[in-house]
């Protein structure tokens, strides 16, 4: 599998659940969302959510960063984040508890494309922006 195929993977399956999350109210979406926070260290990116379940990715599997914007906003969370690694990845609401925090070391990955980073934050239609690969 090559390195763009985690992104591929994980929109493609995103899209049947994102149907069924059309179908619900905003409010249990917005509160799923606004109890999740994510962290950092020297080895690992850490998701946390609050039924306790724990999803990380290390930075040396990390391959991708990406941008999932929605036209939902802007009173329901509408960018999301996806950290990738080949065979799975992180889907982190902007909003999450500590993601400021985390963006700044993501823009400290060699060639992390804050052009797309920028032209995602003003995005008001569902589309995907790519901010950085691992180079193969």
């Amino acid at each position: 599998m090559n390195d763009n195929e985690w992104l591929k993977q994980e929109i493609m399956s995103r899209m049947s659940a994102a149907s069924i999350e059309e179908k619900s109210s905003v409010e249990p979406q917005a509160s799923n969302v606004l109890n999740i926070s994510v962290s950092f260290n020297e080895q690992k990116i850490i998701c946390n959510c609050s039924d306790g379940d724990e999803q990380t990715i290390t930075w040396d599997e990390l391959v991708g960063v990406a941008i999932k914007t929605t036209n939902s906003g802007p009173f329901v969370e509408n960018i999301f984040w996806y950290l990738g690694a080949k065979d799975r990845s992180l889907r982190i609401p902007q909003s999450a508890q500590g993601f400021c925090d985390l963006l700044n070391r993501l823009q400290h990955l060699p060639n992390f494309d804050n052009r797309a980073l920028a032209t995602a934050m003003v995005c008001t239609e569902t589309k995907l922006f790519i901010c950085w690969q691992r180079d193969t």
